[in-house]
């Protein structure tokens, strides 16, 4: 994938893209939310002897 969009990027005559620093890289890191599945089975399972 890397290989064909700098390819891309070169026939368009388009320069490097930026390196930028770490402290701006890690703004950009995406965060998942963890699995609540774990919450459901409990709160089911309390439902389940009442």
């Amino acid at each position: 994938m890397r290989l064909s969009l700098e390819r891309k990027r070169q026939e368009q005559h388009r320069p490097p893209p930026l390196d930028l620093p770490d402290h701006i890289k890690q703004r950009d890191v995406i965060v998942r939310s963890p699995s609540l599945d774990a919450y459901d089975q409990l709160y089911l399972g309390g439902l389940s002897h009442e």
